[in-house]
């Protein structure tokens, strides 16, 4: 089977001059896959190749497990902030099991399924 290529790269904070983490997700034409994160310093890679449908469900479930992973640490980190910066914050009543106030709307990426 012959695959559409697919190559896209791109910098995880384009305006930041501090930061040089990028993500490239890339389909090569004979079914290869890979799709890595890095900063400077390390990075992951996930890689395999499309030639079953269960190989397309553990591709997808890679990438959507990782998703729902950065969602979940960013509300996390989210939280953190707003419990350090917001003297408001602590005893709002509005917290979820961490005990930290949820305010800010999730990214539409971030949205439960």
């Amino acid at each position: 089977m012959q695959f559409q290529p697919y190559n896209k790269k791109g910098f995880l904070l384009p305006d930041s001059i501090r930061s040089m983490a990028a993500y490239h997700a890339k389909l090569f034409e004979n079914g290869e896959y890979m799709f890595r994160i890095h900063d400077c310093i390390t990075g992951i890679r996930l890689r395999g190749v499309l030639e079953t449908e269960e190989d397309y469900d553990e591709a997808i479930g890679k990438i959507e497990t990782l998703m729902l992973a950065c969602c979940d640490f960013a509300r996390h980190l989210r939280n953190i902030k707003e419990s350090a910066f917001d003297p408001n914050a602590a005893g709002s009543g509005n917290q979820d099991a961490t005990g930290y106030a949820e305010k800010e709307p999730e990214p539409a990426v971030c949205e439960s399924r």
